[in-house]
C-alpha cells in the first residue's frame, strides 16, 4: 500500500500485523522501511527544490517521516533473534538517530549505542561468512547480508578502523 501512495492504509495493516502477532519482527521492519524509504524520496525532492519555502516544507516532512521510523525499528530490534537482522536494522536506526542526534542527549546516547552495535555486529558477520560483500571507503560502509543491505555512514578514522578490524570480504 505504501508503494500506491497510500501510507495511512499501510500504517494501519502494519498495526493489525503486530496485534496478531506482537513478536513478528518483519511487520515492525516493514513500517520502519516505509518510512525511511519515505524519509529519503523526501530528501532527494529537498535537495533538488530551489523554492525555499517549498525546500523547508519537504525538510520539514522528511524529518517528520524519519522520527517515524525509529519506533518500529527499534520494537523489530528489541523482539528479533536473528544477527544479521539486527545489524540491517541497527543500521537503519543509526542513521536514523544520525540526523537526530542533536535534539537531545538521549537520541546522541542512541546515535552512538546503535552506531556500536552496527559496527560490531557486521564484524561479527564478517568473521562467520555472513557478509557477502563490504567497502570500506569513507564515508560509507556498505555491506550486504544474505537477508538485508547494511549501509553505515562512518567517519574517516572509523573506516581506517573497521579496515583493520574487518577480514577482506568479496
Amino acid at each position: 500500500r505504501a508503494q500506491l501512495g497510500q501510507i495511512d492504509k499501510a500504517v494501519v495493516a502494519y498495526e493489525e500485523c503486530a496485534k496478531i502477532n506482537p513478536e513478528y519482527e518483519y511487520g515492525f521492519i516493514g513500517e520502519g522501511t516505509m518510512f525511511y524509504n519515505r524519509a529519503i524520496e523526501l530528501q532527494t525532492k529537498a535537495q533538488e527544490e530551489i523554492d525555499d519555502a517549498k525546500y523547508m516544507a519537504l525538510v520539514k516532512e522528511f524529518e517528520e517521516s524519519l522520527k517515524s521510523c525509529i519506533a518500529p525499528f527499534e520494537k523489530a530490534f528489541e523482539i528479533t533473534k536473528d544477527a544479521n537482522i539486527k545489524a540491517g536494522i541497527a543500521s537503519y536506526l543509526k542513521n536514523a538517530f544520525h540526523t537526530v542526534r542533536v535534539e537531545s542527549a538521549e537520541n546522541r546516547t542512541k546515535y552512538e549505542t546503535y552506531s556500536k552495535i552496527a559496527k560490531q555486529v557486521l564484524i561479527e558477520l564478517s568473521y562467520s561468512g555472513w557478509l557477502k560483500s563490504i567497502d570500506l571507503s569513507p564515508p560509507c560502509f556498505y555491506g550486504a547480508t544474505s537477508t538485508l543491505p547494511v549501509v553505515l555512514l562512518y567517519s574517516q578514522s572509523e573506516c581506517t578502523a573497521l579496515r583493520t578490524a574487518v577480514p577482506q570480504v568479496h
